[in-house]
């Protein structure tokens, strides 16, 4: 199993987080879907997770899965290689590698009791149950509405916890919006033909509606002028008829009708409603009926016209016409539909080729600029301009285009410009910073080593006082008188007992010898004193020496080290200073837990801050008080804090001094307070000023991290 999850991870690297979210899904639908018995062969049937593609999701699901059982099931994960092992599932996940073998694959399962589960985008409108979405970077998934199958679904997945919520429930879009979606994939030559044909045929559409409309209109008018103009001859030449009631000339008059094929049936009828006579198909009026109504009206699909008949203003009957209106109409409709049909078809095969022919006009133009565009974007190549074709819209909008790239490949020049400068510029700061450092750690070390010389050169004006002392005392010892002592005594040597005795000056010589001895054994001590002096003096000066040399052996290195040490080292080397200055130093040290910091960085920071509160105060009027407090600033963080009473600063001030280069004394250089706030950043602390104005002293805070707490394994 590591190995195929290994494959997995090797052949979809970018994709592995969203298989294991896709397979922990998977995981989840079965515990809220339940499949029917029948589904299982045994009762210990195992639960089958079929994948039917090429991706590597199985060795995913046997890691999530790992020996969990399913509703008491044992579970399999299996890589389905054919149609015929769907059938042996109860979960399949579709592969995207068969997108367009979707729709056998659905069917194939259609009729089982398969919860399908996809990844692709038309999934759902081609039968699955539910579908991978990416939204954001998140997987979420879809289920469908439209089966039977997936409102099941839907019902068992209402039930689930909100971690396993979803996202969104599939339903088939409209038709117009996806239609809408194609149409504006479509190329822009088709999109302009489709646009035109479309025109001229809504166009043809209409003008031929409106030619058909008034066709049909003049049909009817025609076909009415032409009933009542034969029915107004029949009429006239029946008078005499009518008159004398002559039925068989009644009959001839009406048989001259059948030259008119769309009258159907034609009787003349007495003013006391008797039928004369009648001739085709015909409704005759009851009997007994007179004077039936006038004009037209409609009679099933026939037109029924009645004509009376007038004989001196005197009404002596009515002449009937019955027209066959629908069979010519119909008639009528069929010859214009063809004509229609024809003329739109013609018109249509005009309109195509006119429009292919001119078309050319408006794409030759817009093709160059997408070409131009296409150009541009695949060789970065700004020098490209568009041909200017036409001098419309399209010519305007190419010109825009070509300043656009003048202007955009004048930007580009002038931005590789600036990029290249800011490089340079770079390199140069880097160059700059790097000299800066160099210049800040070289001033750091002049600070410490003058502190060191100074100390040094004050404790050699020591023990050149003690040097000088001993010298002169010693010329001014009484030595010589001791040996001339001895001198009278080797010369009586024979004599020496009665020289003492008889001699005055023998006489003197024992207590001339005692004070001797007394004066020397004086001048010894007061010699010894100055040379313990001496030694001290020298000691101190190895002292500071070795102090020094011990902080340059370990610059550059953190240490867990007392803060308390810190800055005692960082007084000693200006003790004696602020002794000849009549400084008073008053410590307030808090318990503390020490820090990890570069000894030397730290060293260079506080003699630089305790030879500042010095000259502060050099020239100020207020008692001269250094303050040194060390407490606890926080859960993290230990704060070093030198108050002075010097000369204060100026608030526009508070900022300022810590740039390089910046100054208040006339001897000073503006590297000292610049390179400790670099250097306290870069051991993870800081250096912070405060001051309430001129004359009111100084506060200069340094805080340092603490050290990490001591592990044990």
């Amino acid at each position: 199993m590591i190995l195929m999850v290994a494959t997995a991870l090797a052949q979809r690297p970018g994709d592995v987080r969203e298989f294991q979210k896709k397979a922990e899904f998977i995981n989840s639908f079965t515990k809220f879907v339940e499949w029917p018995a029948r589904k299982f062969a045994q009762p210990d049937s195992p639960f089958v997770i079929g994948v039917y593609g090429a991706d590597n999701i199985s060795a995913l699901l046997q890691e999530s899965i790992q020996e969990r059982l399913i509703k008491g099931r044992p579970v399999v994960i299996k890589h389905l290689l054919n149609k015929e092992e769907l059938h042996s599932c109860h979960v399949l996940f579709i592969s995207r590698s068969e997108r367009d073998r979707l729709g056998p694959i659905l069917a194939e399962v259609r009729r089982e009791n398969v919860l399908t589960v996809g990844e692709c985008d038309n999934f759902l409108e081609k039968g699955g149950v539910i579908n991978f979405v990416t939204v954001g970077g998140q997987v979420r998934f879809q289920i469908s509405t439209d089966a039977g199958r997936a409102r099941e679904a839907q019902r068992q997945f209402a039930s689930a916890p909100t971690g396993l919520a979803i996202d969104a429930v599939y339903r088939r879009p409209p038709l117009g919006p996806a239609m809408n979606t194609r149409l504006r994939s479509f190329p822009i030559q088709r999109k302009l033909r489709l646009v035109v044909l479309a025109t001229c045929t809504a166009a043809l559409c209409v003008a031929s509606s409106a030619l058909f409309a008034l066709q049909f209109y003049f049909f009817q008018r025609d076909f009415r002028r032409d009933l009542v103009a034969v029915g107004e001859i029949v009429a006239s030449n029946s008078t005499a008829v009518l008159k004398f009631a002559d039925e068989q000339a009644a009959r001839e008059n009406l048989a001259a009708l059948k030259a008119k094929p769309n009258i159907t049936g034609s009787a003349l009828v007495l003013k006391d409603g008797t039928v004369l006579a009648s001739i085709g198909r015909v409704t005759i009026p009851s009997a007994g009926e007179a004077n039936p109504p006038l004009g037209f009206h409609n009679q099933g699909e026939d037109i029924v016209y009645s004509q009376p008949i007038l004989l001196e203003g005197e009404r002596l009957g009515t002449l009937i016409l019955h027209a066959d209106y629908s069979r010519q109409a119909n008639k009528l409709h069929r010859l214009y539909a063809s004509i229609l049909v024809a003329v739109l078809s013609i018109s249509f095969l005009v309109a195509v080729f006119v429009s292919w022919k001119l078309e050319r006009v408006i794409l030759d133009p817009i093709q160059n600029l997408a070409d131009t565009a296409r150009h541009i974007m695949g060789n970065h190549d700004y020098s490209a301009r568009a041909a200017k074709v036409v001098d419309d819209e399209l010519g305007t909008f190419t010109d825009s285009f070509n300043s656009m790239l003048d202007q955009i490949q004048a930007r580009d020049t002038a931005l590789r410009h600036e990029i290249a400068e800011r490089k340079r510029a770079e390199e140069e700061l880097q160059r700059a910073q790097q000299q800066l450092m160099d210049a800040s750690r070289q001033a750091g070390m002049a600070e410490v080593a003058t502190g060191v010389l100074h100390n040094v050169g004050n404790v050699l004006n020591s023990v050149n006082v003690s040097a000088t002392l001993i010298a002169e005392r010693l010329g001014q010892s009484r030595t010589s008188n001791l040996a001339r002592a001895a001198a009278m005594l080797r010369d009586k040597n024979g004599e020496l007992a009665e020289f003492l005795t008889s001699d005055p000056k023998g006489q003197l010589l024992p207590s001339y010898i005692a004070d001797l001895s007394q004066h020397l054994e004086n001048e010894r001590l007061e010699a010894r004193a100055e040379i313990d002096l001496l030694t001290r003096n020298i000691e101190h000066i190895k002292d500071i020496v070795a102090m020094q040399q011990t902080y340059a052996r370990v610059s550059g290195l953190s240490e867990v080290l007392p803060v308390e040490s810190l800055i005692e080292d960082a007084l000693q080397l200006n003790m004696d200073s602020f002794a000849r200055h009549r400084i008073n130093v008053v410590r307030e040290y808090e318990q503390v837990p020490p820090v990890s910091v570069d000894k030397h960085k730290v060293l260079q920071i506080l003699v630089n801050l305790l030879r500042n509160a010095k000259h502060a105060m050099d020239d100020s009027e207020n008692e001269k008080q250094l303050t040194l407090c060390v407490r606890r600033q926080n859960d993290t963080t230990v704060a070093l804090i030198v108050t002075d009473t010097g000369c204060g600063i100026a608030p526009e001030n508070l900022t300022r001094i810590f740039s390089h280069g910046f100054t208040t004394r006339k001897d000073g250089h503006g590297f000292g307070l610049h390179s400790a706030a670099l250097a306290a950043q870069q051991m993870g602390g800081r250096l912070l000023a405060h001051s309430d104005g001129p004359g009111l002293g100084a506060t200069f805070t340094f805080e340092l991290p603490m050290a990490a707490p001591a592990t044990t394994t």
